[in-house]
């Protein structure tokens, strides 16, 4: 099963998807908000998913592969460089050892079962192997969000003012600066009477 999501540099493909257990996880196109399924095997359903993500592709995963273990678990193809992003269980204490290479978004994810911290990682188009969730029979198994990545991995922070540009979701800058070669313009700062968009807000004064 091929689905797709769209991205100003091509079409995203998510196909051969394969989970250790057998179970037949589901790529899901565009679609995730609330209200949607979370597994293939519960009828939990999301209730608060960040912005950023709405209307991203995601992997339906088995709740029943909650307790699964080590570093190559799931595995899945894409045709187009991507950040992919982890949701995984916050009533478990430590994270996986597969799960340390990604960085910790700060954001959440929440389901009607339970809250999930996210993590994220860039990959290049191939194949994406994923580890087991190593959460217990009393957690839930993770979740797999997949974005279209146009534009590289990186993020920057030119004027070192604490806000940035790129790729932010994968780093700890707060919003986008709209200069960011002047420190004295980015979201954070006072809008001045002096001709210039201060405070990023899109409006001049």
């Amino acid at each position: 099963l091929d689905l797709y999501n769209s991205g100003s540099g091509g079409t995203l493909a998510i196909s051969n998807v394969t989970a250790m257990s057998g179970e037949t996880y589901e790529p899901v196109q565009t679609s995730l908000q609330n209200g949607e399924l979370v597994y293939i095997d519960r009828t939990y359903t999301f209730t608060n998913v960040p912005d950023y993500l709405e209307g991203a592709a995601y992997i339906k995963t088995a709740n029943n592969d909650k307790n699964s273990v080590g570093d190559q678990f799931l595995s899945f193809e894409v045709n187009q460089d991507v950040t992919v992003y982890v949701g995984h269980d916050v009533r478990i204490s430590e994270i996986p050892l597969w799960l340390q290479d990604f960085i910790d978004t700060g954001d959440e994810i929440v389901t009607s079962d339970t809250t999930f911290r996210l993590f994220a990682k860039d990959f290049a188009a191939g194949t994406i192997s994923l580890g087991g969730n190593e959460g217990g029979l009393t957690r839930s198994m993770y979740t797999v969000i997949v974005v279209f990545r146009a534009s590289g991995g990186s993020c920057t922070d030119n004027d070192g003012d604490g806000y940035g540009v790129g790729n932010i979701t994968l780093c700890t800058y707060p919003e986008i600066d709209c200069n960011d070669n002047d420190a004295a313009i980015n979201p954070g700062a006072s809008e001045l009477c002096d001709g210039v968009d201060n405070n990023c807000d899109g409006s001049v004064d």
